[in-house]
């Protein structure tokens, strides 16, 4: 289960719970505490605690802004991620769900998902995005743990056949593609389930499920997604 489903109702613990208690095996929470309240190792090492105690496997997942920032940003970028992969994997989590920097226009609305994200990435960002997950999949691999693009709007890897060519780019066997087609249904230029799945083939280690209600075919940009 997804955190974010239950998270702006109940702390960690409870959202835990009502996961076991519904039958979830596993449960995927944030790497990092939105809060703001804790420092990150203390934040991660509770998440650890709270998914054993509930006898619940645990994903995390992780943002990466700041890759074309310069060297400040990006260096605490990976700073936080390799925090992230070292105490995940001392409590056994073996998979992160990942993103690259966020690539959104403010002349742009959110919701218009065919002009954001990947229509937006220029060559710098490109191979900027690869050299930093080309170091992380390897200190990642050390770790034994799998890097995973969540296939999200907004992002470089939005679409299938973007996340594709960034894999081939970062050419690590352990950085995959989560792929989520209740995102990519939301993206005009979505080739259909078939077709990004096919694309996709061989590169997926993780996958999100959910139900989208969305009338795109109206020429509406009014969608809901729910558990």
């Amino acid at each position: 289960m997804h955190v974010n489903f239950l998270e702006m109702i109940f702390p960690l613990e409870e959202v835990a719970r009502r996961a076991a208690a519904a039958g979830y095996d596993g449960i995927e929470l944030r790497g990092w505490d939105r809060t703001e309240k804790l420092p990150l190792p203390e934040y991660l090492n509770r998440c650890c605690d709270i998914a054993a105690s509930n006898k619940l496997e645990l994903v995390l997942g992780c943002p990466n802004d700041g890759l074309s920032k310069g060297k400040g940003p990006r260096d605490r970028a990976m700073a936080n991620l390799q925090t992230v992969i070292r105490i995940g994997a001392e409590h056994g989590v073996r998979i992160l769900n990942v993103f690259a920097e966020p690539l959104i226009s403010d002349a742009i609305p959110y919701t218009h998902f065919e002009e954001i994200g990947s229509v937006l990435a220029d060559d710098a960002m490109r191979q900027a995005t690869a050299d930093y997950f080309k170091e992380a999949g390897d200190f990642a691999a050390k770790h034994n743990v799998t890097l995973c693009f969540e296939m999200h709007n907004g992002y470089l890897h939005d679409l299938a056949a973007p996340t594709l060519a960034l894999l081939k780019a970062i050419d690590r066997k352990n950085v995959k593609a989560d792929i989520d087609f209740g995102n990519i249904v939301l993206s005009r230029n979505n080739q259909g389930m078939d077709k990004e799945l096919e694309l996709m083939a061989g590169r997926i280690g993780y996958v999100h499920l959910k139900n989208v209600i969305s009338l795109n075919r109206f020429d509406s940009r009014i969608f809901r997604c729910v558990a």
